[in-house]
This record gives structure tokens, sequence and C-alpha cells, in this order.
């Protein structure tokens, strides 16, 4: 019975923490345009850095992201809040060698960037955040 509630509390979207959990909302032009969904494995790692590289030009920092998701994790909150870097969905479960391939050959230009940009690495930094608050 126990396992039904939880489930339950998931499926309704209730927090399951005491506290509400603030929903991180992408700004404008944050949201992918581009589907790597039809490009091959070869045409991601040609095409997708240099995607970054246009959207790095334009101020947009992003990492792709797909798959499962819950919504975003404290890091994540914490990367979009301390240093605009949002985390965007750009596939579920169903992935082809394009969408995988194209979002590590982005993400790849992304943390290279930021990690020059700070001089750190604030993955890492927002790692430790969130052990910290799941202390």
């Amino acid at each position: 019975m126990r396992r039904i509630a939880c489930l339950l509390l998931v499926m309704t979207g209730l927090p399951l923490a005491a506290e509400e959990v603030e929903q991180i909302v992408l700004p404008e032009g944050y949201r992918m345009e581009q589907s790597f969904a039809e490009w091959s494995k070869e045409q991601a790692q040609d095409k997708a850095p240099q995607l970054a590289k246009e959207d790095l030009k334009k101020g947009i920092t992003r990492i792709l992201v797909f798959g499962l998701r819950r919504g975003e994790s404290p890091s994540e909150r914490y990367l979009a809040k301390t240093y605009g870097v949002y985390f965007v969905p750009i596939a579920g479960c169903c992935v082809t060698d394009g969408i995988i391939e194209g979002a590590k050959a982005y993400n790849e230009v992304v943390e290279a960037y930021l990690k020059d940009l700070y001089k750190k690495d604030i993955f890492e930094e927002a790692s430790k955040v969130e052990q910290k608050l799941n202390e």
C-alpha cells in the first residue's frame, strides 16, 4: 500500500519533500529548434559542435539531455540560477545515434567553454551543492 501512495504522489506532481520546489523556466530562445534525430552518428559529430559554437556566440548556454526525466535536479537548478546554464530536453527515451552523438558533441563544446570562462568545473561545484542538500 505504501508504494501506491508514493506512486500517486509522483504521478500527481505533488512534491515529495515538505518544501515546494521551484520549476526552472527556459528563457526565450533556449528550446532546441534543431532536431538531431535524422542525423547519422558522423553527421552529429560534425554538425553539433558548430551549432554549439553558434549558440554560445548568441549567449545561449544549454546542456542537451534526453531520456525519462522527473524534473530538474538540485544541481540543474543551481546551474540555472547561478550561471545561466539550462538543461534542455531534446528527446525522450526513444533516441537515435544522431541524438546521442549530437548531444554528446554539443555538450562537450559547451562544457569546455564554461570551464574556460569560469576557470573551474561548475558542474562539479553543482554536484557538491546537491550532495550537501542530500545530507
